[in-house]
Formats: structure tokens, sequence, C-alpha cells
């Protein structure tokens, strides 16, 4: 049976933040002073919308205005505050993941622990309410899917509280790896830690484009004067697709023969391509010529880390050849979620399947949480199992 579904595509011409990505949902037609309803009485904010031109594009440019004094917030303070609003719980869970995940990248950048450290730009009001209202406004235009084109990198220095720093941020830098990027010219922070978050958060593909009927149009305008327009472009197709629970992609395929290398170094080179962005990594055990014990070395990969992956395998192995193979796979739809424990929380791959929705518990997760209760993670993933975590769906 066709399944007609609407899809957002971002076309990062001037790069994404939050305020441009809010400006844009506000130009597809959601109402955003509903949003400030949200925040009320939690934070007194204002969202000011208005049409703008930047250069010959008509769009929407977004301040967001606070009558609270600005604060630090820990990231405790602020998963406290998201709970307190009035959104469903799937937006709240999706919100709380979003800053737990800045969370874990800003402690990684600054080398302290998630629960030390104190955000000034992350706990600022206007961040609440761009990831917030984000996924509410989302919610809002019914969009199912997400893609995204390229993203713009840039140069300059930026001044921030712990002084001056290069850009990209280096917690832009950690939340748009493994995406595909290329270099502008523009002295300018064309993508916010705040965008790149939420580009990582929402996203569904880099790698494909929509198609179907193009339903609306429309542009978030940005605060810089560049030598590119400083928009962000969004187009909601009408995807029809004869099963929803699917999506095709196309990836890369590499093989090569090996029969030259210690058990040791292939077990290295799974790490190191892994580490660089390979999809799956595995070794086919057999025999080869001159009778001596040997194996494939298959790696699958998308387009934009093939040569990564070639480099690699090459310097890892000194093997004298690779073939490639694009191939199309198709693959059932995933996000990552997280299920709430009363020891903890377990973060997982969330897919549906046939109208049924399916939670599966990834093992490091239930590894860490195990330790903390004295279970081991088969224990974990069966009282998973009985507690009801995979439901049918409404």
């Amino acid at each position: 049976m066709l399944e007609k579904k609407k899809t957002l595509y971002l076309q990062c011409i001037g790069g994404i933040s939050g305020d441009m990505f809010l400006a844009l949902m506000a130009d597809l037609g959601v109402d955003l002073s509903r949003l400030e309803q949200i925040f009320f009485p939690h934070m007194d904010v204002k969202i000011e919308f208005k049409k703008r031109r930047r250069m010959g594009f008509s769009g929407i440019m977004v301040h967001i205005k606070q009558y609270d004094p600005q604060k630090k917030r820990n990231l405790k303070e602020i998963i406290h505050l998201i709970k307190k609003l009035k959104i469903n719980t799937n937006i709240k869970h999706k919100a709380i993941d979003a800053f737990n995940h800045l969370g874990k990248i800003e402690a990684e950048v600054h080398g302290v622990s998630p629960e030390d450290i104190h955000f000034h730009e992350l706990g600022a009001v206007d961040t609440i309410v761009d990831i917030v209202g984000s996924f509410w406004a989302l919610e809002q235009l019914e969009i199912s899917r997400v893609y995204s084109s390229d993203i713009p990198l840039f140069e300059g220095i930026v001044e921030c509280e712990h002084g001056k720093i290069p850009l990209p941020a280096p917690a832009t830098l950690k939340l748009l790896k493994g995406k595909p990027v290329y270099f502008s010219r523009e002295k300018k922070e064309l993508v916010t830690p705040t965008g790149a978050l939420i580009l990582d958060r929402i996203v569904d593909s880099f790698f494909e484009k929509p198609r179907g009927e193009l339903l609306n149009v429309g542009y978030g305008i940005g605060e810089y004067e560049l030598s590119i327009p400083n928009i962000l472009r969004g187009m909601i197709f009408i995807e029809e697709n004869t099963c929803s629970d699917f999506q095709e992609e196309e990836i890369c395929v590499l093989e090569t023969n090996v029969d030259h290398l210690t058990g040791e170094e292939i077990g290295y080179l799974f790490d190191v391509l892994l580490k660089k962005g390979a999809l799956d990594v595995f070794f086919l055990p057999g025999i080869m010529k001159k009778n001596r014990p040997s194996g494939i070395l298959k790696v699958l990969c998308y387009e934009i880390a093939l040569r990564d992956m070639l480099s690699a395998i090459f310097k890892n192995t000194l093997t004298l050849g690779i073939r490639i193979n694009k191939v199309k796979r198709v693959k059932l739809k995933r996000s990552s979620s997280t299920y709430y424990t009363k020891h903890g929380r377990i973060d997982t791959k969330e897919f549906t399947l046939d109208n049924m929705s399916y939670k599966r518990a990834e093992f490091d997760s239930l590894k860490e949480l195990g330790k903390k209760i004295d279970m081991s993670p088969v224990e974990m993933r069966l009282k998973l199992m009985e507690k009801g975590l995979n439901n049918k769906k409404d």
C-alpha cells in the first residue's frame, strides 16, 4: 500500500544556527508565538520573527529575547527545566537526549565530566529555546524524515567564555564528525554548536535526496553579511513509498585478500577503520594460493569516507590492491533514543517494522549500567524484555 509522508530537505547554503532553523520553521508555516507559551512561566522569553531580505532572498529572521537574568546552568538544571515544560514526552526525551549529547561533547572538549561542567552558551535561554523548539516545530509540520546537503566549514576567531578560540568551535567539529563537509572562504561562524547539534539529532541522511511532490519552500535568514547568502533553505516534499519502514541508500563495499597479517594486526585494523567512519568491517577466513590460511577483508562505508578507508587499508595492511563496489542497500529506519529505568538511563536504537516499534538496547550502555548494579549485560537485557521495552505503535 502506498503511503505519503512529508520530508524536509535542508540546504545549508550559508550555514545553520539554532535561530536560523527556527526562522526556517516559521517561514514554512510554524507559529512561533505558541512556542513562547510553552516556556512560560519557567522562562520569560519573547521570540521576535520578521520578514527580511538577504542578497535577493526573502525569508524570516528570528531573535530570541529573554527578560530573566542570564545565568550559567549545568546539565542537571537544564534537564529539570525541560521536564517541566508542557510538551509531549517524545519531544522532551529528544531534547534531553540532545543536551546530554552536547554536554558529553563539551565535557570532552574541556577535559571534565559532564556533571562538573557549567554551560553559559549552552545554558543560555536562546539555546534551550532553539533545541526544544526545533523538535517541537518539526512535529508541528508533521515531518517524518529529514535530509540535508553538505555543510560549509569556515575559519576565523571567536571570543567566548574560555577566551579566543579558532573556528570552527571544537564542539562544532565533534558534532560534524562523519558528516559531509566542505571549506568555504568565509571568516564567520556559519555553523554554531547549536546548529551542528540540530543537524546531528534530526537529519536521517546526508547522502540521499528526497524525491516526490514539492509542497513548500522556506528561508531562514542569518545575521551575517557574507559573500554568499547567509540563509538556510528548506523544502518540504511529499514522498510516496511502498513501505515507510524501509529506506534505500548507496554504500561502498571494499575488499582485499589478506594472507600476510597476524591476528593482532587484523584486530588493530578493525579499530582503525571503525574510528575513521566505516559502517562495518569483517573478515572471512579461507585458503588461498600456495595453501596459505588467509581471508577476505570487507569494509562497508559511505562514499564520503572512501578516501580515508582506502588510505587506512593500504597503510595498515600493505596490500597491493583493493576492489571497490558501489551497491544499494535497504535498511530499516532507525533513530537513537533513551529508555529510563530506576537505576539509570539506557541508550537504545529505535526502529519500526509492520507497525511494531522496537527498542534495541546498546550493549555498551547495558554493560555500564550493569556494572553499577552488579548485573551482567544478558541479565540486563532479559530484565528489559520483562519490563516491556518494545510495544505496539498507536
